[in-house]
This record gives structure tokens, sequence and C-alpha cells, in this order.
């Protein structure tokens, strides 16, 4: 058995440190030697599951395959590469979309798809500066609330509404409101 996990022939091994363990049930070494075996199978087949839904595109699917596979495993850095493969290809394609909205106008669109692609690479610098550069050019909206409160004088201010036929009239560098219908 020891000789087919030098091999990497799991099933091998599995089967033989099995046979083994009916005959000597408290030899311990079979019994680790076992669990690593079946470990290194269940690690092999679960690899196989990603690629083949990589190949499908069904990146979620890649993701919960990948999770059972454990680092310490010999197919542990084949599930990383793997791993960082769909990521890319996932975020490039958000990243995409991000330009395609944007160049359109819309730029709400394109910031959900950075969002999006920022829960999938956090650390990916060009979707932290897609997320910067739509956050700064993005106006803010009546449905968007501020971050930080409106402020005149280090006092805090609200925003109102001017009754009917007041107007905002800029004068030197200041403003201040005049009633339109009595002509001042």
């Amino acid at each position: 058995g020891t000789a087919y996990l030098v091999q990497k022939e799991w099933k091998k091994a599995r089967d033989a440190f099995v046979e083994v363990l009916k005959y000597t049930p408290d030899f311990e070494d079979a019994k680790r030697h076992l669990a690593t075996a079946k470990l290194e199978l269940a690690a092999k087949e679960a690899l196989g599951r990603a690629q083949n839904a990589a190949k499908a595109k069904d990146y979620d699917a890649v993701r919960k395959e990948l999770a059972t596979i454990p680092s310490s495993s010999y197919f542990g850095p084949q599930a990383t590469a793997l791993k960082e493969k769909i990521e890319r290809t996932q975020v490039d394609g958000l990243l995409a979309s991000v330009s395609a909205f944007e160049n359109a106008g819309e730029r709400g669109e394109a910031l959900k798809k950075a969002k999006e692609a920022l829960k999938i690479s956090p650390l990916d610098p060009r979707v932290q500066k897609a997320i910067k550069r739509l956050k700064d050019s993005t106006p803010a909206t009546n449905n968007t609330k501020r971050s930080t409160p409106r402020t005149s004088k280090g006092k805090r201010t609200t925003t109102r509404r001017r009754p009917k036929g007041v107007r905002v009239v800029t004068m030197g560098g200041g403003s201040r409101e005049a009633l339109s219908r009595y002509g001042k």
C-alpha cells in the first residue's frame, strides 16, 4: 500500500490498506495511510468535477468543488490554479461589462458589475480602480444618502426645498435667495 501511495495510485493504495486492516485492525500506520489515500482520491474526483464545471462555465459549481480540496492535498496546487483562472475569467468579463455600461452612460449598472467583480476578487487592482473611478464620477441622486452631512462653517445644515417663486442668485462667490415674484 505504501508503494502505491508513493506512486500516487490512490485507488490501489486505498484497496491495499483496507485489505491490511481486515487482518490487523489496530495497525495505526495503515489507518493513517488509508485516510490519506481516501482524501487524495476524493480530491482527485472533486478536481475532475471542477474542471468539467469550468468547461461548462458553471463557476458556482467550480467553487463548490474546489472548496472541498485541502491545500495540503497533492491536488491543492492544481485546485488553486483553476480557482485563480476562473476568477480571472469572471473578473475580465465583468470589467468588460463595466466598460460597456460606462460607455453607454449607465454608470449605475457599471457600478453594480464592478461590485460583483469586487466580491470575486477583492484584491484585484483593476477592480478597485474601476470602483473608485465610478464612485468618483457618479453624481449623487435623491435616492443616495450622502456619506457626510452637509455643513456650513462647522455647523450641520439641512437640505430644504425652496418655496415656489424663490430662486438662488449667485453674487460675488456667495449665494442668497431672492423672491422672484417681487423683482428683488
